[in-house]
Order: C-alpha cells, then sequence, then structure tokens
C-alpha cells in the first residue's frame, strides 16, 4: 500500500510539471487580436501601415515571424519570433517624465525602427532588433 501512494504521488508531480512546462510554453499573445502589416504583402495596400490599437487589436505581424504586442495596460510594447520573447519595451518609462500618463496607441514599422504614437501627443521610435526606446518626444498642442 505504501508503494501505492508513493507512485501516485510520482505520477501526480510529473503530471503537475508537465502542465507548468506547457503553460510556461504558452505565448502571451492572442494571434485573433493582431493584423498583418504592409511590409507582408509586398507594399500593395492590402495590408494597413499605421495600426491604431484597441481591445480588438492588440498586435501587429511583421516580416520574419515576428509578433508585436501591446499590453493589456497599453504601457508595454513586446516582440515575439515563432513564439519566443525577444524584448520588451516599457513606454511608459520612456515617458516617465514628459507624458507620465502615455499609453501606446498607434504603430508604424520601418526596416529598422518602430514608430510609436501616444496618447496626449507623445511619439517615440523603438529599434526593432533591441527594443530599446529612443528620440521620445511630446507634440505641441
Amino acid at each position: 500500500m505504501p508503494h501505492l501512494i508513493t507512485l501516485r504521488s510520482g505520477l501526480l508531480a510529473a503530471l503537475l510539471a508537465a502542465l507548468l512546462t506547457l503553460a510556461a510554453q504558452q505565448p502571451a499573445y492572442n494571434l485573433a487580436l493582431t493584423e498583418p502589416d504592409q511590409e507582408l504583402d509586398d507594399f500593395s495596400g492590402r495590408f494597413a501601415g499605421l495600426h491604431r490599437f484597441s481591445a480588438k487589436l492588440r498586435g501587429v505581424r511583421g516580416a520574419n515571424s515576428t509578433l508585436y504586442w501591446v499590453s493589456a495596460d497599453s504601457k508595454q510594447l513586446t516582440a515575439y519570433k515563432r513564439g519566443r520573447r525577444l524584448w520588451q519595451a516599457d513606454v511608459s518609462q520612456a515617458f516617465a517624465k514628459l507624458l507620465p500618463s502615455a499609453k501606446i496607441d498607434r504603430l508604424a514599422l520601418s526596416t529598422e525602427y518602430i514608430f510609436l504614437m501616444t496618447t496626449g501627443r507623445g511619439h517615440a521610435e523603438i529599434k526593432r532588433a533591441t527594443g530599446s526606446v529612443g528620440a521620445v518626444g511630446v507634440d505641441p498642442e
């Protein structure tokens, strides 16, 4: 009888470990809430070049199987390639002094940069390769 309890405990522990591994592999994004960027159709006009985020649109699919995902609070942008996280940019931190309530509103992809617009007339450039945020500014009224 003690061997049966040990066997059950071992199986339960293995099942729990497998479930935790599977949960860790699940991407933190939902492809149903994404749209393709114009770079995926050779700029033929079929797909958008400027992406405005909402509850129904949270991500953009770009070239090289890269997906750019906006967090639920619209303060972070994360890049994924084939389900693996490449980087995460904290946009709210970059705007902390200039525009404390900044949230990601729109973005456009270029070859090397992501041009990002925020609520409150903020704008920034993010390097696509590294996620580093630069050229942060606010347009005057």
